[in-house]
């Protein structure tokens, strides 16, 4: 008997992380699964589109699509989607970058995490190739520190 309640004690004792914790080791585990699966690929030269927006931000100006261009894994331009203007290419991100702002992201331990702007999904990854099609992240409850990240058009 006595086995049996320390048994039982043992299992509900390493049962017994938060979930925050157990929410952080999910999200790890399901970016680091996708970025390997980006990584056997072995793609370097690639195109998307991102739409990044900062949805609880009223105040904020309303950032145009980016149509980004990657050659030997740098980023090698950037353009206002659907037009040849050219943006600065110093804050424009890799898909690699990415996998690196997530993981970073979950480091910092935001109020949420998701797929979208309220939403309680998790974030989402193209199933072939792995890259991250859909991001959101809210540090806190406070206006203007979310952001929602939208990769279209991959080619």
């Amino acid at each position: 008997m006595k086995r049996l309640i320390l048994l039982s004690a043992v299992l509900l004792l390493t049962a017994c992380g938060s979930d925050e914790e157990n929410n952080e080791i999910d999200l790890t585990s399901l970016i680091t699964e996708n970025q390997r699966l980006w990584n056997s690929q072995g793609i370097i030269d690639y195109q998307f589109t991102v739409q990044v927006s900062l949805p609880d931000c009223d105040v904020a100006d309303e950032i145009p699509a980016l149509d980004i261009q990657v050659e030997d894994n740098q980023v090698a331009g950037v353009y206002v989607s659907g037009t040849s203007i050219a943006v600065d290419t110093e804050e424009a991100l890799t898909v690699d970058n990415m996998f690196v702002l997530m993981l970073g992201v979950v480091y910092d331990k935001p109020d949420h995490i998701s797929d979208a702007y309220m939403s309680s999904n998790l974030p989402q990854f193209d199933p072939n190739l792995g890259y991250p099609t859909s991001f959101f992240f809210d540090y806190t409850s406070s206006s203007c520190d979310a952001y929602q990240y939208i990769i279209t058009d991959f080619i």
